[in-house]
């Protein structure tokens, strides 16, 4: 778990990035519905596979907040712009078929937004209700790479030449996810 100071254009906001492997059956609906009672906080539930890193969730974060602050905001709710920006969609619709949580995800990463670093830690406990805690599901590791390369359309000359520019393979597709990102601001 993590919570960071975006200190965008909007003010001081406070994102939560956390892991969960869920241990009881209950729906994404029913979840966010349960945590997001509080009209300060705004949470969004991705599916683990989806996410290529903490940076790759700040980022998207980042915009978001940016976005609001210049009344470009394409959705009603904070979190809701993060999935945008994190899927590189403009459509709520096919951000959820990309980043979204499927009856079949075995692990969540759950994101919440708020002015109240107070507000995130009661929501944090408010998530551990639903399963454990598990930092590893929103790192970038191999068994990502299938599904990541797949949903952000990444072809492998993409990532043999952005292989050759970076650190590690693992690197690599994170800058590349990340770009996606980025280049769903200019689409706006």
């Amino acid at each position: 778990m993590r919570i960071y100071n975006l200190r965008g254009p909007a003010g001081l906001h406070y994102l939560l990035v956390i892991g969960i492997r869920p241990s009881l059956p209950c729906s994404v609906q029913e979840v966010l519905k349960s945590i997001s009672s509080d009209p300060e906080i705004s949470v969004q539930i991705f599916r683990a596979e989806s996410v290529a890193g903490y940076e790759h969730l700040l980022t998207a974060a980042y915009l978001s907040v940016k976005a609001w602050a210049a009344r470009r905001n394409l959705a009603k709710s904070p979190a809701i712009e993060v999935l945008l920006y994190a899927s590189g969609k403009r459509q709520i619709k096919e951000a959820i078929t990309r980043v979204g949580v499927t009856e079949g995800s075995r692990g969540w990463v759950v994101i919440a937004l708020s002015n109240s670093r107070t507000k995130l830690n009661a929501a944090r406990k408010a998530i551990m209700h639903y399963g454990s805690e598990d930092g590893h599901l929103v790192e970038l590791t191999e068994d990502k790479f299938p599904f990541l390369v797949d949903r952000y359309g990444i072809t492998r000359d993409e990532l043999a030449v952005a292989e050759q520019l970076s650190t590690s393979k693992s690197e690599a597709l994170k800058s590349l996810v990340l770009e996606r990102v980025a280049l769903s601001e200019l689409y706006r």
